[in-house]
């Protein structure tokens, strides 16, 4: 749940630079700081959509309580513990759909930084001709 939770502030960061990247890039419109727009808007997309709410397992111990707290206790250990490795199957699945989400965005995020720059170094250069 940790990693999980640190994700979801991870996309939080992702979020606010793709912002200021969007914020950046539409002050010059250019052909290369409207692709740098692009690849940072989709940056966005995707940590929106590692950010989105997800129901994740939990134990319900109300249930375990009616059924197996009349069997026995081995048994009901193993139960127990069969529930909690379902659980974290479960988990990591979304753990690495969202961790995945956020590479791609983290790539879009770097992608928008290098054509920003790229930007404005033809930009720097093209004023400074005679």
């Amino acid at each position: 749940m940790r990693h999980f939770e640190g994700l979801d502030s991870k996309a939080g960061v992702l979020l606010g630079f793709s912002g200021v990247l969007v914020a950046l890039t539409t002050r010059t419109p250019t052909p290369v700081g409207a692709l740098a727009a692009f690849a940072a808007l989709l940056a966005i997309v995707f940590a929106l959509s590692a950010y989105m709410p997800r129901r994740v397992p939990t134990l319900d111990v109300l249930p375990l309580r009616d059924r197996y707290l009349t069997a026995h206790e081995r048994f009901s250990r193993l139960h127990l513990l069969d529930t909690k490795i379902e659980m974290i199957r479960e988990l990591a699945g979304i753990v690495r759909e969202k961790a995945l989400r956020l590479r791609i965005g983290l790539v879009l995020l770097a992608i928008s930084g290098l054509l920003l720059i790229a930007d404005q170094v033809a930009t720097i250069s093209v004023e400074a001709r005679p």
